[in-house]
């Protein structure tokens, strides 16, 4: 039972930042899967329902069967990011593709191409070409070993190459009597050689696909990247902030808020030009976004104003952020004459009150910004 258990989470695709534990997980879901089919073959074979030699379809199961078990306990044993596992994987489901086809012979030929398409889930293009060289052994394995062992395929035993009328005679007897006399040449021409050809074909095609793929991927990333951030000061749009509060800010146990408002902004506008103004904006920016974490995240939801937003956050854990924020604030360089500065504001309380913890932070944010007002009029 906890054998099952232990089989069952390692098969479970879900998600993860290492996409070749994602893509190892599927290759192994896959090659349960293909076992599975196997097992259902055999069922129906023994039911009469196929027609298949029941001796072929027992050495199939029970051949591939042990190389499943074998290989899924290297795969249970060891962790799935190591950079060797991939090659693992690949290797063993290439010699259980050979169980298979080997006995099937020509009813399971497509089975042969599962390793390459599995290569569209990885990026490396050495571990591509490895597979490639895996199959086309695996191929010779399967024509040679299975010209004898697996189902006979008339057209692998007698070589025909002409219509059907060249062979069909009156009452429908069959005239072709002689055996091909050459059976290596006949076998690496005719199988092993158009079968590799088309593998080749295959794995460029997959290889082309898989890095459409990727650079599709890429641009989404990178054009979501854009949308959701500010390009000026490399903090999160506005939009993004409003659609992290409705989908996971409000959910949270504990939530920190801190508003910013940066002084001096219109003046240095007027005084010494836009291009100042963006030098103000941009050093309060980066002076809030270097006391990020991975629980916080800045957000630009103004032309001058900020607002970091703080996981699980505490009172204490909210007060040194803006201790450690005004330490480096008094050290930063002037814009001109102009010192950096900013009105804060800050609040805490459970998710499901963000609303108000943001209210309470904004007002803190303009009581602070009159007080500053007054001290400096």
């Amino acid at each position: 039972m906890a054998l099952l258990k232990e089989s069952a989470a390692l098969m479970r695709p879900e998600f993860n930042k290492n996409p070749e534990i994602t893509a190892n997980r599927y290759a192994i879901r896959c090659n349960t899967i293909t076992q599975g089919i196997l097992f259902i073959i055999y069922f129906l074979n023994a039911l009469n329902i196929f027609i298949i030699d029941l001796r072929v379809t027992t050495i199939a199961l029970i051949s591939s069967l042990i190389v499943y078990l074998l290989g899924l306990s290297i795969c249970l044993k060891f962790n799935l990011s190591k950079p060797w596992m991939k090659y693992y994987i690949i290797t063993w489901t290439v010699v259980l593709i050979t169980c298979i086809t080997t006995a099937f012979t020509y009813h399971a030929v497509i089975a042969s191409v599962l390793p390459i398409i599995y290569t569209i889930m990885y990026s490396s293009d050495k571990f591509k070409r490895y597979t490639i060289i895996a199959v086309i052994i695996s191929t010779i394995i399967t024509i040679y070993v299975g010209y004898f062992v697996g189902i006979c395929d008339a057209n692998m035993v007698l070589l025909t190459a002409s219509p059907y009328s060249e062979y069909v005679g009156l009452n429908n007897t069959f005239l072709l009597t002689k055996m091909n006399d050459s059976l290596p040449l006949t076998l690496t021409l005719f199988y092993v050689l158009p079968r590799s050809i088309l593998y080749i074909g295959i794995s460029i095609v997959c290889s082309k696909i898989s890095k459409i793929i990727t650079e599709n991927t890429n641009y989404a990333t990178e054009m979501r990247h854009l949308a959701e951030r500010d390009q000026m000061t490399g903090a999160y749009t506005k939009s993004k902030y409003i659609s992290m509060i409705e989908s996971e800010y409000k959910y949270e146990k504990s939530i920190g808020i801190i508003y910013w408002d940066i002084n001096y902004l219109k003046h240095v506008n007027d005084t010494l030009g836009h291009e100042y103004g963006d030098k103000l904006i941009f050093g309060i920016a980066n002076s809030i976004r270097k006391f990020n974490n991975e629980n916080d995240k800045t957000y630009r939801i103004g032309g001058d104003e900020f607002v970091m937003v703080m996981r699980g956050a505490t009172e204490k854990s909210v007060k040194d952020k803006i201790k450690k924020w005004n330490e480096s604030i008094k050290n930063a360089e002037p814009i001109g004459d102009i010192p950096l500065s900013a009105s804060y504001g800050y609040a805490w309380g459970e998710g499901k009150n963000i609303d108000q913890v943001i209210r309470n932070a904004d007002q803190m944010m303009y009581d602070n910004k009159r007080q500053h007002h007054k001290a400096n009029n």
